[in-house]
């Protein structure tokens, strides 16, 4: 069933942090915008957590801080590293130039929540929740559009949930479901109403078509329309995979740490209230070699690095709390075609290393909207103002990927690989030893590579 199509200034594909925080800015800089997102919801655990101090600042330069603030979350100053028995302060966050000196760990469903949540009051922004992108329009070489299908009965002319003028708030609920479509308690979302036009579940396909001036894509890693684009993918290669599972999280817990290092292995856990969220690093490709010496062996490689998760590591009860994140680092070699521009994990996808993931797809967001408001409101989008994101945008990028790629290569390899114990080489022991230098790292990891700026609104 084909709806009627759909006409926008400017059409996000993927409502991740950089698609919302991008339509955040166009509608509140006044652009008609409108949002793919191919979920029902926000709620994909396992996802990154880390709001870096270069976030909170625009979240201050945008008046929304006090409010984002409000949102759960842990707040993380200083950083410190455990290599077999010595620990090694490694980060300080209090001393760096910003509103907030140190690292927010929220949800990103919360993260993706607040800023719908803002978006949605602007009669310009339209969220379609459970509408996913599936090519692209062209006129001639131009992109002008995008086909898209939605699992959601619409009761309007228009593809997926939103109607237009409404900012969604009748058709959705920006706030988190659980799998039942309740709101979940504590989750800044108690207000909100989970609600969806027709029933989502059992409707049938619908296909539909989305014109716009211009077509971002901010859909990831895995991204359907860079994959209609053809466009070529530059890939630095990795040595490692992450598998992710939750431990609970007891009183007398050790703080958080930037990691835990043994022989062979390493460990990274995330405070989230009441759980702790943990990444065990293994080398790539070798999941399949751990699931065959059994979960009792895998267990036992955590309690190494961790004992005093023994008192519940029955939580991780089957292989099916154990999520695998297949780690990637790549980069676009143009990121943009005639009516198209793609950012975030679309453009470049991030290692794990150092969190930055979440904050450069912000970052680019914030680039994408200050370069491209003005052509917009005037209707004169060209390729050298697409051109203008990516030059701005490159150069931060390259800079943190080779960053990664030398701690994975040089540092997480050989950790991997190691049958001894290891000890802090003497760069971490210098850091550790003078609190004046724990502020680089704080700064390369909480502010980064030519952090923006709100300019457009």
């Amino acid at each position: 069933m084909a709806a009627a199509p759909l006409t926008t200034t400017c059409c996000v594909v993927g409502g991740g942090p950089a698609g919302m925080m991008l339509g955040l800015l166009l509608a509140r800089a006044g652009i008609d915008v409108t949002v793919l997102e191919k979920h029902a919801d926000f709620l994909r655990d396992f996802r990154g957590d880390t709001v870096h101090p270069s976030t909170l600042q625009l979240m201050h330069e945008l008046g929304l801080l006090e409010d984002f603030l409000a949102r759960p979350h842990q707040e993380v100053r200083r950083l410190s590293v455990e290599i077999g028995d010595t620990t090694v302060p490694v980060a300080d966050f209090t001393h760096l130039p910003t509103r907030c000196k140190f690292i927010a760990l929220m949800p990103q469903w919360e993260f993706l929540d607040f800023l719908a949540g803002h978006a949605k009051r602007l009669p310009n922004f339209r969220l379609l929740m459970q509408t996913e992108a599936t090519g692209l329009l062209r006129d001639t070489d131009r992109v002008v559009g995008v086909t898209a299908h939605s699992t959601v009965s619409s009761s309007g002319p228009d593809c997926g949930a939103a109607q237009p003028g409404s900012g969604a708030a009748d058709a959705i609920a920006f706030g988190i479901a659980d799998k039942s479509g309740a709101a979940q308690p504590g989750s800044g979302a108690a207000d909100a109403t989970y609600r969806m036009v027709g029933d989502a579940v059992n409707s049938p396909v619908s296909s539909c078509e989305i014109h716009a001036r211009l077509v971002v894509a901010t859909d990831g890693r895995h991204s359907t329309i860079r994959d209609a684009a053809g466009l070529r993918v530059i890939d630095r290669g990795v040595p490692m995979d992450v598998l992710w599972l939750r431990l609970s999280r007891r009183d007398g817990d050790p703080g958080q740490t930037l990691g835990r290092v043994g022989a062979g292995r390493m460990l990274v856990t995330l405070d989230r209230g009441d759980y702790w969220q943990c990444a065990y690093v293994i080398a790539k490709g070798g999941f399949d070699s751990l699931r065959s010496r059994g979960l009792d062996a895998f267990r036992a490689g955590l309690l190494s690095l961790a004992p005093h998760f023994r008192d519940r590591i029955h939580e991780v009860g089957t292989w099916d709390d154990v999520k695998l994140l297949t780690v990637a680092l790549n980069r676009l070699e143009q990121w943009h075609q005639p009516g198209l521009l793609l950012i975030g994990d679309a453009a470049h996808a991030m290692s794990p290393v150092g969190g930055v993931g979440i904050n450069l797809a912000v970052q680019d967001a914030v680039a994408a909207a200050n370069i491209l408001v003005p052509h917009l409101r005037q209707n004169t989008i060209s390729s050298e103002d697409l051109r203008a994101v990516q030059r701005r945008r490159e150069w931060p990028t390259r800079a943190t990927q080779r960053v990664q790629a030398l701690i994975q290569n040089r540092v997480i390899s050989n950790v991997l690989q190691s049958t001894a114990t290891p000890h802090p080489p003497w760069p971490l022991r210098l850091i550790g030893r003078h609190p004046y230098l724990q502020r680089l790292p704080a700064r390369a990891v909480g502010i980064g590579v030519r952090p923006e700026h709100v300019r457009c609104v």
